[in-house]
């Protein structure tokens, strides 16, 4: 593959990994566009990376001294 395509390839995985995880249709979009990004997106690597990037994080919410005697836990979506 010659570098100027490499890098095109680098720079569409990057663009696509940004994609929101909270919104599924605009992966599937984005693999329709050409086979280059459905091959990209179907393959191991890219799931990877993107489940990396967007993984779940805990985040402790605390209110007050409420937060000493009854500490609670959010799920939410860190970027």
């Amino acid at each position: 593959m010659p570098a100027a395509a490499a890098l095109m390839d680098e720079l569409v995985e990057e663009f696509l990994l940004r994609l929101p995880p909270d919104d599924p249709a605009s992966l599937v979009n984005a693999a329709l566009v050409c086979k280059r990004w459905g091959r990209l997106i179907a393959g191991p690597a890219f799931r990877r990376k993107f489940r990396k990037i967007h993984r779940t994080k805990l985040l402790h919410m605390a209110r007050g001294q409420e937060a000493e005697l009854n500490p609670r836990y959010c799920h939410r979506h860190c970027s």
